[in-house]
């Protein structure tokens, strides 16, 4: 489990999301069972109080057998997260702000 994840409203943003998202970095994680490389652009927490990344992946593992596209993460199933210095242009195509999915934003694009 990722440092300081929880699904507890009360529970303070996690800084790496934070800086990816407002410096549009790229970030390398692993999710179920591989290694994922994903263009963060919405973080916050669902109605449930899940915390949730939705993310446009580029590369790695995918269940769905489709690893180019948008996901939707539980944070508290992310591990090994890094920023690698690398960064993105900006917001894919099929953007939409105020994620549906997420109901309290911490940062969007």
């Amino acid at each position: 489990m990722l440092a300081g994840a929880s699904k507890s409203v009360a529970h303070r943003p996690n800084r790496l999301f934070l800086t990816a998202i407002l410096d549009r970095q790229v970030v390398h994680l692993r999710y179920d069972w591989g290694h994922r490389v994903v263009e963060p652009h919405v973080y916050g927490f669902n109605k449930d109080g899940h915390e949730l990344l939705r993310a446009f992946q580029t590369g790695g593992a995918s269940e769905s057998g489709r690893p180019f596209g948008w996901k939707l993460f539980r944070v508290d199933e992310i591990e090994n997260v890094h920023l690698p210095g690398k960064h993105f242009k900006g917001p894919r195509r099929g953007y939409k702000r105020r994620d549906p999915a997420i109901s309290r934003i911490f940062a969007q694009l």
